[in-house]
């Protein structure tokens, strides 16, 4: 398996979370786990989901925090 190229490698159609990616790391050989792989990739975008415009009902994600914000009226109701 060592002389093997990974593109060489038979295609998994699914990954599961305990499967394993083979990485670089500035030179290094290394591999990390679907799950792990999933948990890195962070969602920079920030948007606005109204759902009633007149009253200024909508939800917020807030890429700093992270979080779902829950506006009503322009005041935040709630936060996940």
């Amino acid at each position: 398996m060592a002389d093997t190229k990974v593109s060489d490698l038979s295609s998994a159609s699914d990954a599961t979370t305990s499967d394993y990616f083979y990485i670089i790391d500035g030179g290094t050989s290394k591999k990390i786990t679907f799950d792990n792989l999933q948990k890195s990739i962070k969602f920079s975008a920030n948007f606005k989901l109204y759902f009633d415009v007149a009253a200024d009902v909508y939800i917020t994600y807030n890429s700093t925090s992270g979080d779902l914000e829950f506006y009503k009226g322009g005041v935040l109701v709630a936060s996940l």
